[in-house]
This record gives structure tokens, sequence and C-alpha cells, in this order.
């Protein structure tokens, strides 16, 4: 059968889809924070909008924990708003270049001049920073008298001194020269297009070459003016964006727009999939970073019999041990495995109740073997996958706890596949972080108010040298993107090239995922409850071996030496490192069997 039959054509009933795993109400920390870097970093709303919004010729990944649609939705707003931005700075200097370039010039001159003097200032409280901590450090190791006696002889301390210094101001000046010579040059190709724009009035009406005002110079109060919108501009942008974080407090629901675009409405259709098409080589997309994973192959064989004092039995040979028939089927052991992890759903004490628990089953398939963006797979053609995992999809069970209202959210991917007179199980466990903590400053008392809106307002001031000079490009980049998703194609209608890679490569929680992580109550949970499912799925699994009439001596040794261990076993399942992996680089090492 065709790998493309795993996606459910447009037309078939679509009463089988998994709604989103959302906190309830979609009110969680997590759409939250998401929400509010919109707002508070351009660079997370432009890549988010880039990298999911606009690649309409790719799977949308699967969002844990937060609502997808209500966070492109208020980067929408946000590029909407940098887009006037830009657009209003680009009009301006186009009608100072009309009207007066020698005014325009002016108005390039202020901004550079308090760009450089914002920079020498940055550089220089940096630098005065660095020479404390250096002196501290000397100190703190016992190293300063000692050097001061050395030095001393001879006036070696007075040259050594004179030459550090020239040192240190060599650096400083570097330093400014290139935080300031991108924005100089820039500037110069904006006087240059400047004089080319004074050119056609000049042409037009013959006039002087230098604009419509007289000698090319106009009022000072129409300078100062030119002046003060250049730094306004930025201003009450970064002043308007700090209002909306009003709306993203912990005591407003987050609300999603009545209506959305055509193209959040496949990006919500796409999520509520039982499929994942993931680009490259992890396929796991959207579960954050990989905690713990191992595999085994267990064989199938039946116990020998038990001995009996007095009575001399027969020991049965390897092949007489093996199963005429399979024992079971990869259908049934999945089946078990789900139903006793669900009884953790349900479970009427506490302390046997595992809360925010879902279960799923997801096929995942690589993004070079689909041939549709409809992400869900019939139950019907999930069964043949599960009985014979040989093609590209593989089926997970998928077990997942979402917890701090979604900040946190534990995954445990289980595939089972019952193979060669023999079972073989693996298991991946991934956690999403929380936020960056840049995001979470709508949760501070004092993170959002009028002290907020004119700190960020200042900084605006401070940054604008730099804004002015990216406009152009940012503007002509911003609305390339507007274009292009307004003249993509429906998915249902889009042919894919069978080979190209059209799976998802990352999600928004991922793009926002906090670099330092360090609270122990996080910490203490995203692996515990990883550590339960586990436990819980290693114990059914013994259970139904068990019913089975398998043999499960060489299973409970692989358990034991797993949960001892606590870690990461791959390749034939050897576990060899302690603890569980948190964090971007940590990686797991592998051993042979």
């Amino acid at each position: 059968m065709s790998s493309t039959s795993i996606f459910k054509p447009a037309d078939e009933d679509t009463s089988e889809r998994e709604p989103a795993d959302l906190w309830p109400g979609g009110n969680n920390n997590a759409t939250r924070h998401l929400s509010a870097g919109a707002y508070l970093d351009e660079e997370f709303c432009l890549t988010a909008l880039r990298e999911v919004y606009c690649q309409p010729k790719r799977i949308v990944a699967p969002s844990y924990g937060y609502d997808a649609v209500t966070v492109l939705s208020h980067c929408l707003r946000a590029r909407r708003a940098l887009i006037l931005r830009d657009t209003l700075l680009v009009a301006l200097f186009v009608f100072a270049a009309w009207y007066s370039v020698l005014s325009a010039l002016i108005v390039l001159g202020a901004l550079l001049a308090v760009h450089l003097l914002v920079t020498t200032a940055v550089v220089g409280r940096d630098s005065v920073r660095f020479l404390r901590d250096a002196i501290q450090i000397r100190n703190t190791l016992g190293h300063y008298e000692a050097d001061a006696r050395r030095q001393s002889a001879g006036g070696n301390r007075v040259r050594r001194l004179r030459g550090f210094r020239r040192l240190w101001l060599e650096n400083v000046f570097a330093q400014i020269f290139g935080r300031v010579i991108g924005t100089v040059l820039v500037y110069l190709l904006f006087s240059v297009a400047e004089l080319a724009i004074a050119l056609v009035p000049a042409a037009l009406w013959h006039t002087s070459p230098l604009g419509l005002a007289w000698l090319g110079l106009a009022s000072p109060i129409a300078t100062a003016v030119l002046v003060a919108v250049a730094f306004l501009i930025p201003m009450a942008v970064r002043a308007w964006s700090q209002y909306q974080l009003r709306a993203l407090t912990p005591d407003r629901p987050v609300t999603t727009p009545a209506r959305i675009p055509p193209r959040l409405a496949e990006i919500e259709e796409q999520i509520g999939g039982n499929t994942v098409a993931y680009s490259g080589y992890a396929p796991f997309v959207g579960s954050g970073f990989t905690l713990r994973q191992w595999n085994f192959a267990q064989r199938l064989v039946r116990a020998q019999p038990t001995r009996m004092a007095g009575i001399d039995q027969t020991t049965l040979t390897e092949s007489e041990r093996e199963f005429a028939t399979p024992p079971f089927t990869t259908q049934e052991i999945c089946d078990h495995v789900r139903e006793y992890i669900k009884n953790l759903m349900t479970a009427m004490l506490p302390e046997w109740r595992l809360p925010a628990l879902t279960v799923h089953d997801r096929v995942f398939v690589a993004g070079t073997e689909i041939e549709s963006l409809w992400p869900y797979t019939t139950q019907t053609r999930m069964a043949e996958i599960i009985r014979n995992p040989t093609a590209p999809q593989r089926h997970y069970l998928t077990f997942q706890v979402v917890s701090w209202r979604g900040e946190l959210v534990s995954t445990v991917y289980v595939h089972f596949a019952a193979q060669g007179k023999a079972l073989y199980v693996e298991l991946h466990v991934t956690g999403l972080l929380p936020c960056d903590e840049r995001f979470r400053v709508v949760d501070q008392v004092d993170g959002v108010g009028s002290k907020s809106t004119l700190r960020e307002t200042a900084r605006a001031f401070v940054s604008a040298p730099v804004v002015v000079a990216a406009a152009p490009t940012a503007l002509v980049r911003n609305l390339r993107d507007v274009v292009r998703v307004g003249l993509r194609s429906r998915p249902e209608r889009m042919k894919l090239r069978r080979g190209y890679d059209y799976g998802a490569v990352v999600s928004l929680r991922e793009l926002a995922t906090s670099v330092e992580w360090q609270d122990h109550m996080q910490t203490q949970d995203i692996v515990k409850y990883g550590r339960i499912i586990e436990r819980r799925v290693l114990a059914a699994i013994l259970d139904f071996l068990e019913q089975r009439g398998v043999d499960v001596t060489e299973y409970r040794q692989r358990s034991l030496t797993i949960l001892n261990a606590g870690a990461v076993a791959t390749n034939g399942g050897t576990v060899n490192i302690e603890g569980d992996a948190i964090g971007q680089n940590n990686q797991s090492q592998e051993s042979a069997l």
C-alpha cells in the first residue's frame, strides 16, 4: 500500500480527530507567555511566523500544552504594527528627501549622534565593569600585592600601566567602531537615496536639486519635527506593544479573534491530527528535549518446566520453547498497555491517579514520504501500521502530562513490534520546558503598567537609530511574507512532489524555550511524570507477557537494569548513564550490548 494512504482525504469523515491537548479554556501560562513574546521579542514574533505561518507547504508541528492559533494571531497583530512602523519610517524619509534634503541629512545625523553616544556609554560601562571584576578576581587570588611589588622595580609598573591603558582604549574604540559601522554604512546609502529622490522634483518643477524648500533647508521648526517624528514612531509602537500585554495577565482569559485568516484555520485543522510528519531525523518535533530513551528485543519463548524434587524432567530445547503460533499480536499488547495506563486517569484515590494525563495513538512519518498535507490516519490504516511496522510510518502510544498550567509537558512515546519471534519495545521520554524568562514579565506584579511602559519607551528611543536603519529591509521581508501566504494554494489542492521534505521543522513552543531553567520543583515534576509512566509501562508489559505464557526471566533482568540506572539505554538495551538528561546540550552515550 502506498505511504500516501496514511492521510485522510479531504472528503472523508473526520469524526476520529483528536482535540488539541490544552488546559481547560486554553487560558494557560504557556499560551499567555508565548502571546506576550509576540510583543516583547520582535525576533521571536517574525521567526514564529516565518517558520510556521508562512510555510503553507509544510505540516505544522503539534502544539502540546498551548494554543498555537491564539499565539499566531498575536504574532500577526504584532507584525502588522511592525509593518506600520517601518512603512511610516520609510515614508518619512522619502518625504523629507523630497521636501528638504539637508533637513533629511540632519535627521540622519541626529539619529547617528544618539546611536554613537549610546554605544559609547554602553561599551564604556561594560569595560569599567570588566576592569572592576578583574581587580576583584586578582585580589581574591592573592596575586595583587606580589604583582605590585614585582612591577614597581625599575619603573616597570609605569610602563606596564601605560601599555595596559593603550590596549584597553584600543579595545574600547574597536568595540564602538564594530557596533556603529553597520549603521553608518546604511545611513550613507540613505543619503545617496535621498539625493536621488530630490532630483525628481528638480526635474519636474525645475527647482533646486536640494529639495522644494528654499536652498534645500526647511525651517528649524520643520527640521526639529522631522527629527522628533523619527524617534516618536518607534517609541509609539513600543508603547502600543506594552499596552497589549495588559490583556495577557494571569487574571484575564486569553482570547482568540472571532474571525481568523484561512491560513490559521488550516493550522488549526493540522495541529489536531493524529499523524506527525517530521523534517529531518527528529520524529518527536514539538515535544521538546529527549530526556531518556531505551529499547530492547525480548524473545518470545515458553518458560522451562518447573523442576520437582524426586522427578526427573526433560529440559526443553530452545526450538521446543518457541511458540508454534504467535502468542499475541502487536495490536493486543498495545491495547493492553493503553488501557493499563488509562486506569491512572480515572482512579478514585489521589494516590493512584495521575492528573492531567492523556493517552493517544499517533503515527510518525518522515516528511519525504507524504503526498498530502492532511495529517489524519484512519483507524483501519493505523491497525495495518501497528501489525506490519515495515513501512515508513511508525505507531507510538503517546502518554502525556501537562502540568504547571501548560508550562511543563512530559511525554512518553512507546512503540511495540512483534517480529522475528521477538517483541521489540522502544520508549522515549521527552519534556517541554517553560518559556523564555523575558516572556514571563506579564506574571510579575510591576511587569505591566505605566512604569514598564515608560521604561520600554525609553529603550525604544535608544534603539531608534538601529530600527530606522533596518526599516527598509524589514519592510520588504515582511511584505514578501504577506504576499507569499496570500498567494498560496489550499492544502487539498496542493500537489506535493514525492521525495521532497514537507515535514514540520519546529514548533512555536520550542522556539521560545527557556535556555536557563533552574526551578527545582519544575525540574522534579518533569522527571517525575516521565518516571511514573515509564514504570507503569514496564509493569503492564510484564503482566501481559505472563498472561500469554511467555518466559519473563530475561525481561525482569532488563527491566531491573533500566530502573536501577534510570537513564538512557540505546542500541540493544544497554544502560550506561545515571540520571535524567535535562537541558539543551545533554546527550546520552551508547555502548554495545
